[in-house]
C-alpha cells in the first residue's frame, strides 16, 4: 500500500518508513530538507548538495518526484503536490498525527 499524503497519519508513517524517523525525532530538523527539495521543484533556488541528492532520492523511490536526464532535472508529481500542501497545513505538528495509517499501523495509540 502507498500513503496518501493528504492524511497527516500517512505522511507521518511515511517518515517513519522512508526516512527512518520516529516520534522522538525533531520533526522541524525531517521536514525542512524535504521541504526544501519540494520547494525547488517550484523554482526556488537549492544548492546541489548530498542531502539533496539523498531526499530527491528518496522522494522520487516514492513516488513524488520524477526526473528524466538527471535528478538535476525533477519534477513534482500530484501524490508530491499534496504532500507539499500538508506539511504546509501541518507542519512540524505532522508529529502529533494519530490514527491507522496506511501501513495498518496504529500512530498516537496509548
Amino acid at each position: 500500500m502507498k500513503p496518501d499524503f493528504a492524511k497527516p497519519v500517512d505522511v507521518l508513517a511515511f517518515f517513519q518508513h522512508a526516512f527512518g524517523a520516529c516520534v522522538c525525532s525533531d520533526m522541524v530538523e525531517i521536514i525542512q530538507p524535504i521541504i526544501r527539495v519540494l520547494d525547488w521543484t517550484q523554482g526556488q533556488p537549492i544548492d546541489f548538495d548530498g542531502p539533496f541528492y539523498i531526499v530527491a532520492g528518496i522522494l522520487t523511490n516514492w513516488g513524488l518526484l520524477e526526473h528524466g536526464t538527471s535528478i538535476r532535472n525533477s519534477w513534482i508529481t500530484d501524490e508530491g503536490i499534496q504532500l507539499m500542501h500538508t506539511l504546509d497545513e501541518y507542519g512540524e505538528d505532522i508529529a502529533d498525527a494519530s490514527g491507522v495509517a496506511y501501513d495498518g499501523l496504529d500512530y498516537g495509540a496509548l
